[in-house]
Parts: structure tokens; C-alpha cells; sequence
């Protein structure tokens, strides 16, 4: 059984994207550089139902997005609607819905099925001002049944309530403890050791290779 997923976190730059992704994973905070490109990392934890039984554990790939708006039509490629998403903006004085706007009319072009929290950073000791009724009508569809989160990644304030409803959440998809083709298995434990390897990119005729190569070797099996 297959119990992994993805979990998007889009916005622009420096609005602390990193900051929750570490937050969640319940790293200790630290000021972050600008990520480049997309940095992608593993979150794993118990089952939120069947913590006892470890074959339960779920993982998250975490895909942290570059925010820098000359990156944004890369995003697109990897928006599905199979995926969570957050969208994080900071704290501010003048909530920017026009931003918030671009996000959710992205995700909607790309992933229609998907569903979206937002996530206020840096909220430590205020509240920020955010058009909740106006973004619930024009987004109602777009949005998760909670999708409000004002978080503060120095003292950890709300971070749990927002692991939490990502960990239930995450738990009630679909998909989530399908069957997994021995095959894709086999070609993802080979791609795996090229990275750790150092292999930083593969192409499309090697990817391809790799698959056929695991499919090979399951009929080799079967036929004994």
C-alpha cells in the first residue's frame, strides 16, 4: 500500500514558505535565504487515526516554491489536483488580495479538484486583516472545509492546530493507501539511488529507461 502525498506550498517571495514547511516538520526556527528553484523534502508521521500501527505512517514530499514571479510559470507543470496546497502569505497591514487572487485563479486553471488553505505567517502577537468573506464567495469551491491559518514560526503559535488538520487531511484522500505496482516501486528505489548517487538530473530517455527496465524485471519474476 502506497500511503504518500504532496503537499504544495505556493506564494510569492519572502513570505515565509520555508519558515512553515520547517515549522510543520517541528524544525526550530531560523531566518531563511531565498529558495531557488523548488526544494523538495519529506515529512513523515503517524497515522492521525492509527498511530499504533506503524505500516499506517504517512509521508508528505513537501515542494517548496521559489516565489520570485520569474519562476511562476514553471509552478504550473507541477500543479495537480491530487496534491494539498497552502498558500502563505506574512503578516502585513494591507492584506494583498490581488496576490491572493493570482494564486487561487492558478491553482483553479490548473488543478480544479484541488483544495487550498491559506496561511498567514508571522502572526506573532496580531491578527492579521484578511477579506475572509470575500475570498470564501469567490473561492468557496477552491477552499478547504478549514482554510484559515494565522501561524507565528518563532514561538510555534497555531503551528499545531495547522500540523494537525494537514496530517487528517492529508489521511482522507482518496488515493491515500492504494495499491502501489511493484514496478513503479522498483523504478523509484533505482531514480533514488541515482540521487544519493548525486545524480542531480535524469532525461526523459533515461526516466523512461529506468521504467522499462522495472517492468522487465516484475515479468521476469512472474514467469520465474
Amino acid at each position: 500500500m502506497r500511503r504518500n502525498a504532496k503537499l504544495l506550498i505556493l506564494g510569492d517571495g519572502n513570505e515565509g514558505k520555508t519558515c512553515v514547511s520547517r515549522a510543520l516538520r517541528g524544525l526550530p526556527f531560523r531566518v531563511q535565504k531565498t529558495t531557488r528553484g523548488v526544494d523538495v523534502v519529506q515529512w513523515m508521521y503517524a497515522h492521525p487515526v492509527h498511530s499504533a500501527d506503524r505500516e499506517e505512517d504517512i509521508t508528505l514530499n513537501i515542494w517548496d516554491f521559489e516565489g520570485q514571479e520569474i519562476s511562476h510559470q514553471t509552478h504550473q507543470f507541477f500543479l495537480t489536483s491530487q496534491s494539498l496546497y497552502l498558500l502563505v502569505f506574512k503578516c502585513r497591514d494591507q492584506f494583498l488580495l490581488d496576490r491572493a487572487e493570482y494564486w487561487l485563479d492558478t491553482i483553479r486553471a490548473r488543478a480544479p479538484q484541488a483544495k487550498v488553505a491559506i496561511v498567514i505567517s508571522q502572526c506573532e502577537g496580531r491578527m492579521p486583516l484578511v477579506p475572509l468573506d470575500r475570498i470564501q464567495a469567490q473561492y468557496g469551491d477552491l477552499l478547504a472545509e478549514e482554510w484559515f491559518f494565522p501561524v507565528g514560526c518563532k514561538d510555534g503559535s497555531n503551528i499545531p492546530k495547522l500540523r494537525a488538520f494537514l496530517q487528517h487531511w492529508a489521511a482522507d484522500l482518496e488515493f491515500m493507501g492504494s495499491p502501489w505496482p511493484v514496478s513503479y516501486e522498483k523504478a523509484e528505489t533505482e531514480l533514488k539511488a541515482k540521487a544519493k548517487r548525486g545524480t542531480a538530473r535524469i532525461t526523459r530517455k533515461q526516466l523512461g529507461a529506468a521504467f522499462h527496465k522495472a517492468v522487465q524485471a516484475v515479468d521476469a519474476a512472474e514467469l520465474g
